[in-house]
């Protein structure tokens, strides 16, 4: 991928996105209200939350009814056995518990300021979600939760899950941009995720179609002419991670940004199957124990 200047430009003023709306007629007419009508090659990143609104992927929590498997998981990991239920729905498997309660609260403890609403409140909110639930989707991808979530849904007992195919929800938006405006874009569909080795989200895709998904540089030269090893740039996770720099979590409302200037290789597919699969991951902790081993068996008798 070859990178020139770049611009991003949010689309502000967007209404609550609610069951079949036309979110690509709204979109593109708050584009209009701002004068910045959208352009050959654009990259629109469209936030995971009101794609799953316009799709009607809102579940009423009282609507749920815990499993015994459900109960289990919430027992372990802390949680309302109704999400707990929503999760192992909507996922092909669970992979384990982070104990992100614990972590948030010595992180608050060691760093006050990162958290700026009194030591009661962050005290509270951790004892309320104590954990995350390491979940694989059918995808291949994991998210956090199975990526529901309660945040920004109206009401205190609503639960949004993700797009059901985030690839087929962004092959659908990028034909009606096309059919609406004749230009050809890319689309990316991103949600905000936890980083496991440090603390603080950032935004990654969870969906495209358009464009390209990684683009390897693997095995080229570089200023030395020696061949590279790595070079693999997750593509889409660097536009959604830059769009996000001018959307927002909260309430800023501004759930969709354009990425303009970014040259990429237009593909007829959707998002490639990227994530190392969990297995191979649990594979490599347990190789890493034996590394270890062997390790300490070489420090304690010399080679």
């Amino acid at each position: 991928m070859e990178i020139g200047d770049i611009r991003i430009i949010p689309v502000k003023g967007m209404k609550l996105i609610e069951k079949g709306d036309d979110l690509t007629g709204i979109i593109l007419d708050r584009l209009g209200q701002q004068s910045a009508a959208i352009e050959e090659s654009d990259v629109v990143v469209i936030t995971s939350k009101v794609v799953s609104k316009a799709e009607g992927r809102i579940v009423p929590l009282s609507s749920v009814q815990p499993t015994r498997a459900a109960m289990a998981l919430a027992k372990v990991a802390g949680r309302d056995p109704r999400t707990c239920e929503l999760i192992l729905r909507n996922c092909k498997k669970t992979w384990g518990v982070v104990g992100t309660g614990a972590a948030g609260v010595a992180f608050f403890e060691e760093h006050p300021d990162t958290f700026p609403i009194g030591r009661d409140k962050v005290h509270e909110l951790f004892r309320k979600e104590p954990t995350m639930i390491l979940a694989e989707m059918a995808s291949g991808f994991i998210a956090t939760d199975a990526g529901i979530d309660c945040s920004n849904v109206h009401g205190t007992e609503n639960a949004l899950l993700l797009p059901a195919d985030a690839n087929e929800s962004c092959k659908r938006i990028r034909q009606e941009i096309r059919e609406k405006t004749g230009k050809t874009v890319a689309v990316v569909i991103s949600d905000t995720d936890i980083r496991y080795q440090r603390f603080g989200s950032v935004d990654q895709a969870i969906g495209s179609w358009g464009i390209e998904t990684i683009a390897t540089h693997f095995g080229q030269p570089d200023l030395y002419g020696k061949p590279k090893i790595g070079g693999i740039d997750g593509t889409v996770d660097m536009i959604s991670n830059a769009a996000s720099l001018v959307m927002g979590n909260t309430d800023l409302a501004v759930p969709v940004a354009l990425v303009r200037g970014v040259q990429y290789r237009v593909v007829e597919r959707g998002m490639d199957k990227i994530q190392v699969p969990p297995g191979k991951v649990a594979e490599n902790v347990f190789r890493n124990i034996w590394l270890d081993l062997r390790k300490w068996f070489y420090n304690l008798v010399g080679f």
